[in-house]
């Protein structure tokens, strides 16, 4: 097992690393010379308390990260907090889609006499749609298929129950193959990014 020394070191290099910081940045940062950070960094000296605090401040750590040892490999600190504000985003967001589609059935139910259910139909759809655009920016590609599928499909039902008087059940014949475009798109993008072999 490393000694703190050690432990405290490689976290120092790491996370100036992670934030793409030089030496000298990092010092000006902390008010330190570059010098100073080099000696924490090599394990020759310890800063003390309150300069951890502030180099933990500034690294975007919590104090007790700094004295933990960590896998290599592992997921970062800063990684995991991305990940759980992304998280935490996509969920807000579809949360506020559905309280828009709570407060409109309320408004038609209370003021119009009105119970239409088909809102919270409307509302996966209008989620697909959400979870859509926050999976492009930051998710999987493999999870678009579920997320398509997801679309097409509620999209369908929310038009079979919004037209429903007119039993228009043909439209889910639409979905079928929408559905196996959707599957081979992917697996045709998945299959252009992987790597040919060169022919002799």
């Amino acid at each position: 097992m490393k000694n703190i020394k050690e432990i405290v070191s490689t976290n120092l290099v790491n996370l100036r690393k992670q934030k793409n910081l030089t030496q000298i940045e990092l010092g000006e940062i902390v008010n330190y010379s570059d010098k100073a950070i080099s000696r924490w960094e090599k394990g020759e000296s310890l800063p003390d308390v309150g300069t951890l605090q502030t180099l933990c401040d500034a690294l975007d750590v919590p104090i007790t990260y700094i004295f933990e040892e960590h896998i290599e490999g592992e997921k970062s600190f800063l990684e995991k907090n991305q990940s759980a504000n992304k998280i935490v985003c996509t969920a807000l967001s579809v949360s506020i889609v559905w309280l828009v589609a709570v407060v409109f059935f309320l408004y038609l139910k209370i003021y119009n006499h009105y119970s239409y259910w088909q809102t919270f139909v409307w509302a996966v759809v209008a989620s697909s749609i959400v979870l859509k655009y926050f999976n492009y920016i930051w998710g999987k590609k493999v999870y678009s298929i579920y997320i398509d599928s997801l679309f097409i499909w509620s999209a369908i039902t929310a038009l079979y129950c919004h037209f429903i008087s007119y039993n228009l059940w043909l439209i889910f014949f639409i979905g079928a193959p929408v559905q196996i475009v959707i599957i081979l798109n992917y697996f045709i993008k998945t299959l252009k990014k992987l790597p040919q072999k060169k022919q002799k």
